[in-house]
């Protein structure tokens, strides 16, 4: 699938699946723009990925900052909007903010991002927002999961109204990504074992292979409005 001279912007491309999927765009002759909020990161992995690459720093639950981001990209072809771990606390009985910031950074965002870039993107383009299967197995908390439920959504309108740049969503399952390290941390190895047994394929997946939908996404000018789940069979038992 050649990307040969398009322009790739990647939103948290600097980790896990993001940075996989800039990775495998460069190797099918893209460039690719890198954002992330860690500027130090986002520095690192833009060296790494060689010079068909660069990189941004932003906070996306910030509008201001989103707009100076809009204000440095010329013209683009497709987006991939990848926002990192979401709120896991079930309680509803949080502060305002800790229960917003999940609408906030995976569905608000998005809507001031596109209005800033929709001008911005070339003829057959695409926007691949990310979702997940928690959408369909709730497990955590009910208000950062129903962003899952709005961005799915949010896609096929878009897919309607807004032809013909495509929108379609991924709906990962387990994926092997850093921040689940972070998130089991001394135990990694032995809860990935045992979460593993609960995945028909008995794996986690891995980012380079999400990464190879997205491309596929951007890559088929045919494919609209879907959500590509990716789980290992996980929904099915």
């Amino acid at each position: 699938m050649s990307l040969t001279g398009k322009h790739i912007l990647i939103i948290g491309g600097s980790s896990g699946i993001g940075y996989a999927t800039a990775r495998r765009a460069i190797e099918a002759g893209a460039t690719v723009t890198i954002v992330g909020r860690r500027p130090e990161q986002v520095e690192a992995a833009s060296v790494a990925l060689g010079p068909s690459s660069s990189g941004l720093n932003c906070d996306v639950s910030d509008p201001e900052q989103l707009r100076v981001v809009a204000q440095q990209l010329g013209k683009i072809h497709h987006i991939f909007y990848t926002p990192g771990p979401f709120l896991v606390d079930p309680s509803l009985n949080l502060d305002d903010s800790s229960l917003r910031e999940g609408m906030e950074i995976r569905f608000w965002a998005v809507v001031t991002l596109l209005k800033l870039l929709m001008p911005k993107l070339q003829e057959n383009g695409s926007v691949i927002l990310m979702s997940g299967t928690a959408n369909w197995r709730p497990e955590g908390s009910p208000v950062a999961l129903a962003t899952l439920g709005a961005v799915e959504t949010f896609v096929r309108a878009m897919a309607v109204t807004h032809a013909p740049t495509r929108f379609n969503a991924i709906a990962p399952g387990l994926t092997n990504t850093p921040f689940l390290k972070t998130f089991f941390g001394e135990n990694y190895e032995t809860h990935l074992e045992q979460l593993a047994q609960m995945v028909p394929l008995k794996r986690f997946g891995h980012p380079d292979e999400i990464a190879h939908a997205a491309i596929f996404l951007m890559s088929n000018t045919f494919v609209n409005g879907i959500t590509l789940t990716m789980d290992g069979g996980a929904r099915l038992v």
